[in-house]
Parts: structure tokens; C-alpha cells; sequence
């Protein structure tokens, strides 16, 4: 539970922070800043479809490939906790893919494939990490695709010492929805 809900936190982050158009700073910058950017923008990402980077991950030897239909999360929202239904109506299908019992050399191999992966239709990839615990390594990156103030899909990559797993959550979610997550404070706000 603690990966969702920092993975949470991560994308209420992303809409409470002031974007910056890369753009306009380019138009209001000198040359150096000019270079940096570029060179930002074209790093040696990898571009797909979520279903692409799916199919790629779900192959590494061990990985474990759970996909949650709109009929089993009906289910499962049977069987949840009020408190966890309130945001799992919200979910309408998840897949999800588990790299824990795979070899150190395939997560590391992951870790540095998902962080070159650009999924097109997403807003870009971002990177956190954890450092509230230090013996911990967590790591995680979150695509995210919106439509108007909602949420409709979103893709989380984590990796690190305890866990490997990549998630995607289909549905319709609002920046309070995942507030009530991220603080679990479950049904109170939604």
C-alpha cells in the first residue's frame, strides 16, 4: 500500500506544481539555457504505446502478468473495504505486472529500460524517488494521461530493493481522489 500511495502523491504533485513551458523559455532565454534544453528534449528516449511496453515487459523470465477486467474489478470492488471501494469505483480496469521474482540483472535491466520509455498519448515520464527511508532504493516513474481535469489512465514503473512492478489504472480519477488516496483518508473526501 505504501507504493500506491506515494506513487499517488507523485501525480497530485505533478498538477499542484507549476508547469513551465519549455518553449516560452527558449524564446526568453540566452544560448546556453537554449542548448540545455534541446539537449533535454532529445535524450535517447525510446517512444510506445502503453500496450507495447507491456507486451516487452511482461516477457522477462518470471514476470508475473495479472490484467483486471471490468468485470473482475466489479468484483473485487464487492469485496473491498468501504473505505477502498470509494476509490476502486473509480478504477475501471488495471494491469499489472510483477518483476519481484525475476533474476537482479532483469530488474536492473528494466530499471534502465523504463527510464529511456516515452508512452506517446502521456504526458512525459516522472522520476521520483524515495528518501524517507534510506535503506530503501525505491525508485518510480509515472505517465500519466489526462482529459480536461481527469485522469483516464495512468502508468506506474517502480523499482527498487523490495519491489518491481509496473501498474496501469484505467479510469476516470480527479486530483481529489488520489489527494484522498495519498492521505488515506479514503471516503471522507470522495
Amino acid at each position: 500500500m505504501k507504493t500506491i500511495q506515494w506513487f499517488v502523491l507523485c501525480v497530485v504533485a505533478l498538477f499542484v506544481i507549476p508547469t513551465v513551458n519549455a518553449q516560452e523559455v527558449v524564446e526568453e532565454s540566452n544560448d546556453n539555457l537554449t542548448t540545455v534544453i534541446e539537449e533535454a528534449q532529445t535524450h535517447n528516449a525510446i517512444y510506445m504505446s502503453e500496450d507495447e511496453l507491456f507486451d516487452i515487459v511482461k516477457e522477462y523470465n518470471k514476470a508475473e502478468y495479472i490484467e483486471i477486467n471490468s468485470f473482475m474489478m466489479g468484483m473485487a470492488k464487492m469485496m473491498a473495504p468501504r473505505e477502498e471501494r470509494a476509490f476502486l469505483n473509480k478504477i475501471k480496469t488495471m494491469r499489472i505486472i510483477d518483476l519481484t521474482p525475476c533474476s537482479e540483472a532483469d530488474k536492473a535491466r528494466f530499471a534502465e529500460f523504463i527510464s529511456t520509455v516515452e508512452l506517446t498519448s502521456f504526458d512525459p515520464g516522472v522520476d521520483e524517488f524515495d528518501d524517507e527511508d534510506e535503506d530503501e532504493d525505491e525508485k518510480m516513474r509515472i505517465y500519466i494521461k489526462i482529459k480536461g481535469e481527469t485522469v483516464t489512465c495512468m502508468v506506474v514503473a517502480s523499482w527498487g530493493e523490495k519491489d518491481c512492478t509496473l501498474i496501469q489504472l484505467n479510469g476516470k480519477m480527479s486530483i481529489s481522489d488520489l489527494e484522498a488516496v495519498a492521505n488515506g483518508a479514503g471516503s471522507s473526501v470522495m
